[in-house]
């Protein structure tokens, strides 16, 4: 509640605080049952994966921006890594960041829109193994087993030509 005063021009008027403000706010998101679990479709940008783990992000469309965060319990089980300009589906509830008086979106679970998240995940896996060289045929070599490798291998894609003829 207020602090009641008389303002410069002799009306009596109820003032609150910034804090105040804030909290009423938050308990009015706390109550709306669409925002206490809402899904939302946007396209990341301003993607920050923290070092403490936590994800921060703004989700856009065409009209509006909403800023959300995805904390590190809940983005340890994403099976495709976010990346600005992505398209996604993400869950969770808006609330208030109260110390900075602003209101956001708590994402609890995150799926890319469009390409499904396996195939995402398998594309960037792929990618990451093709950045450190592990599908150049040069770089391959056979795994060591109990019995030796036979004089000669078939040639494929996934295995290298062997030495001996």
């Amino acid at each position: 509640m207020g602090v009641r005063r008389v303002n410069a021009y002799g009306l009596e008027i109820e003032v609150h605080s910034v804090s105040q403000i804030t909290d009423r706010v938050a308990r009015l998101l706390q109550a709306d049952a669409v925002l206490a679990d809402v899904w939302v479709s946007g396209e990341i940008s301003n993607f920050t994966h923290h070092s403490s783990g936590h994800m921060y992000m703004t989700l856009k469309d065409d009209a509006s921006r909403l800023r959300a965060v995805m904390f590190q319990g809940a983005n340890r089980g994403l099976r495709f890594r976010p990346e600005s300009g992505m398209r996604v589906f993400a869950h969770g509830y808006v609330g208030v960041y109260r110390s900075g008086g602003e209101y956001q979106l708590y994402i609890d679970f995150m799926e890319p829109a469009g390409l499904g998240g396996l195939f995402l995940a398998f594309q960037q896996l792929k990618a990451k193994l093709e950045a450190e060289g592990l599908f150049v045929r040069a770089n391959m070599k056979w795994l060591a087993s109990s019995q030796a490798a036979p004089a000669k291998q078939p040639a494929t894609d996934a295995q290298p030509q062997s030495e001996a003829a």
